[in-house]
């Protein structure tokens, strides 16, 4: 599912690169220029030319999927975490010596070693 976002996200930025290129700045060619500036950002260049209308929708597209992308790989992440200490608890509690009280008499009397008392009886 990661896969398709990121294939998304790559068309959608080859094409803003593209629309952005093909797009002729009034006035100059850099947005230095007061002139430029100025027509760049009137409502009317806003509406006149399509590429612009492209070149926002493409824009809006990025941001959403880059957020989308985002909140797919922190929770991938925290699902990632948790699992790993699960798998390390299991390995934990296989790695851990599992003897009862009657073994560790057992292994006690076989090695001659004297015997702790138990408690009351």
């Amino acid at each position: 599912m990661l896969t398709v976002f990121y294939v998304i996200q790559f068309i959608v930025a080859i094409l803003l690169i593209l629309v952005v290129m093909f797009q002729k700045t009034e006035g100059g060619t850099s947005l230095v220029s007061t002139n430029t500036y100025n027509s760049f950002f009137s409502p009317k260049a806003m509406v006149a030319n399509p590429l612009t209308k492209i070149t926002i929708v493409l824009g809006f597209l990025f941001f959403l999927n880059s957020i989308i992308i985002g909140a797919i790989n922190i929770n991938k992440r925290s699902n990632d975490e948790a699992l790993l200490e699960q798998i390390q608890k299991i390995h934990d509690e296989k790695s851990a010596p599992q003897t009862t009280n009657k073994e560790a008499e057992k292994v006690g009397k076989e090695a001659g070693l004297p015997q702790a008392p138990l408690g009351n009886k």
